[in-house]
């Protein structure tokens, strides 16, 4: 009795480890194997008393199609080098570069935040709200999963922007 409750310790104790792992390696695994994209976003700066500092992403109006029905975005790359959903549909697609909603029936962009040190925040919010400044985001992707790797100001990392200036 007692051999069986040591191991079955030993077996939650591992179980518990190895699920918080799976759940890293599943977001770490994308940004090293995932297809990089550029998306252009309009951020603001706001505070949550739970989630700290953050900023929160939107999508100019031209990154979506008119209809948005359907979970998968498919994405196409414009002119500018930038990418934008060229169509939403229900099914999803093979052979296509594409991002999953978290809605069922219709299509939003699953990043609406990026997280960043407290102290660096409120004079991101300052540079941020310069339209003057081209501000995206890259993303990486790898089948359904999806990862944000970076904000950036110009062509630089909103992080070494804010140190530099």
């Amino acid at each position: 009795m007692k051999k069986a409750l040591t191991i079955l310790i030993i077996l939650t104790v591992v179980l518990q480890l190895i699920y918080p792992c799976y759940m890293i390696w599943d977001k770490y695994g994308v940004l090293i194997y995932g297809e990089e994209i550029k998306m252009l976003v309009e951020p603001i700066d706001p505070y949550d008393a739970f989630r700290g500092r953050y900023v929160s992403l939107s999508y100019p109006g031209e990154t979506y199609p008119e209809n948005k029905s359907g979970r998968y975005g498919i994405l196409s790359e414009g002119e500018d080098g930038f990418f934008y959903i060229s169509e939403t549909v229900s099914e999803k697609p093979e052979g296509r570069l594409y991002l999953v909603s978290e809605w069922e029936k219709s299509f939003r962009i699953p990043f609406d935040r990026y997280y960043m040190e407290e102290t660096l925040a409120p004079e991101a919010e300052k540079i941020l709200n310069d339209a003057t400044l081209k501000t995206y985001v890259t993303i990486r992707i790898k089948g359904d999963r999806a990862v944000i790797s970076g904000l950036f100001v110009g062509d630089e990392p909103i992080e070494k922007y804010l140190t530099k200036s």
